[in-house]
């Protein structure tokens, strides 16, 4: 393509790998740029609300009033419970 640089959009476990043939073969790949998927982010981005969230008395609101089921809590506030 006779571009500079390159950015280049992974899942997880594919930016891992990723960025290992980064690293063993530096510098030919040093003007690549590796970034997570939208997915990942958003998962993060989740898991820090539910950060935020946990040091308040949100918890207890939301399992009270049944927005989230008790055993659906520590998953929520981890980031790590979705629905597809």
């Amino acid at each position: 393509c006779q571009l500079q640089y390159v950015v280049v959009i992974y899942d997880l476990a594919v930016v891992k790998l990723a960025m290992q043939v980064q690293c063993t073969e530096a510098p030919f790949y040093d003007n690549v740029f590796i970034c997570f998927g939208q997915f990942h982010i958003l998962m993060k981005y989740c898991a820090e609300l539910g950060h935020i969230i946990d040091g308040s008395d949100s918890p207890d609101i939301l399992t009270e009033t049944e927005v989230l089921a008790p055993g659906s809590l520590n998953g929520f506030l981890s980031g790590k419970h979705y629905n597809t």
